[in-house]
């Protein structure tokens, strides 16, 4: 193709000053908005005249801008698809299967959200849905909260009030969902970071657990510790070098004939209390007590 498109429209207000002239097609402006448009090409390098051009307005309101489809002099598609905004302005279904490949960037970004469904998985690693990239990141970012279960949400506890709804949703209703890394994973929360509904929490590092914090709060039915090596206590303190935050350690046993437990507070044997004299002599005196303190 060696001709350039021009203007042939001598007639109505928008055409005139483009008759004669050889013409471009745009879509989007220099920030990247959407700006279909057919305007002159003089000044522009040849290879954005527009080689062939197919128009059509809309003849069933003014309001809609053209439909036009332009390949440029160096091979490129330049083509905006016009129609009413509440519908499908384009419409594709084919029996087999589509292949895109794309030598640079693939910007894909919608006005409405954006849908993929797979039915099924591939026939070999069952994948319905994979997103890879073998030397890059990848970002998942959300930034607002789903509107799913709102309404329950607000009647809901603490735990479960309308501004704890996700933005993020991972779900897999009917098998397990894995999270692998060659190296560290970071959960990082301003609120809350929950582990809850599950059967079990199984936590089996390689060496070692360590948990820092101000507060450690524990509850269960029973506890039950092993211990196959040695197990060494520490208590610093008192909390901010402040006496009045004594004692170190304080135990209470609340078991009495109201909460169960027959034949009164429970009794404190095989204790013994260690006092150190000299760093040479250690005095240790059995410790038994009836009254639960």
């Amino acid at each position: 193709m060696l001709g350039s498109v021009v203007g042939n429209d001598p007639f109505s207000a928008q055409g005139r000053p483009l008759y004669g002239k050889p013409l471009l097609a745009r879509v989007f402006d220099d920030a990247g908005a959407i700006e279909p448009v057919l305007e002159s090409a003089i000044g522009a390098n040849v290879s954005e005249h527009a080689a062939t051009l197919l128009r059509l307005d809309p003849p069933v309101d003014p309001n809609y801008l053209p439909t036009f489809a332009s390949f440029t002099k160096d091979g490129r598609l330049k083509a905006y698809v016009s129609g009413p905004p509440t519908e499908n302005s384009i419409e594709i279904a084919t029996s087999g299967g589509i292949k895109v490949r794309a030598g640079g960037a693939l910007d894909l970004r919608t006005g409405s959200p954006l849908i993929i469904e797979a039915p099924s998985g591939d026939a070999k690693d069952n994948f319905g849905f994979c997103f890879t990239s073998p030397t890059g990141a990848i970002c998942l970012t959300a930034g607002a909260a789903t509107t799913r279960g709102s309404v329950t949400a607000r009647t809901a506890p603490e735990a479960f009030e309308e501004n704890t709804l996700p933005g993020i949703i991972v779900e897999a209703p009917t098998t397990s969902v894995n999270i692998t890394a060659g190296r560290n994973v970071k959960i990082s929360a301003g609120g809350q970071t929950r582990i809850e509904n599950s059967q079990d929490v199984v936590i089996s590092p390689q060496n070692t657990v360590s948990i820092t914090t101000d507060k450690v709060s524990q509850q269960s039915t029973s506890v039950d510790k092993t211990v196959l090596a040695k197990e060494t206590t520490l208590y610093s303190g008192p909390k901010n070098f402040n006496p009045a935050n004594a004692p170190l350690r304080s135990v209470t046993f609340g078991a009495n004939p109201l909460t169960g437990h027959i034949g009164g507070p429970p009794t404190l044997t095989g204790w013994s209390l260690v006092i150190v004299k000299r760093p040479s002599c250690l005095v240790t005196i059995p410790l038994t007590s009836s009254s639960g303190t």
